[in-house]
């Protein structure tokens, strides 16, 4: 949490994962990342809120763009 944004990451390590196969990993968690977002909007609902997903065997952070989300959006 920082002064006006929350940055919300969720750790996966599919530990055969390379940087060629995340993008479709990534799409899979976007539901769930979504409701990680909206959470943290309701509890910070003056703060930028924006998650990513952390693939720790490739030390990759993707960035759902789609998921940031900010005062009055549902």
């Amino acid at each position: 949490v920082r002064d006006d944004s929350v940055l919300v990451i969720d750790y996966k390590s599919h530990r055969h994962a390379d940087s060629t196969g995340i993008p479709q990993l990534a799409a899979g968690y976007r539901s769930q990342l979504d409701c990680y977002a909206r959470a943290a909007a309701c509890l910070w609902p003056q703060h930028m809120v924006r998650a990513g997903l952390l693939f720790t065997a490739c030390h990759e952070l993707v960035w759902l763009d789609g998921l940031q989300s900010a005062v009055g959006t549902d």
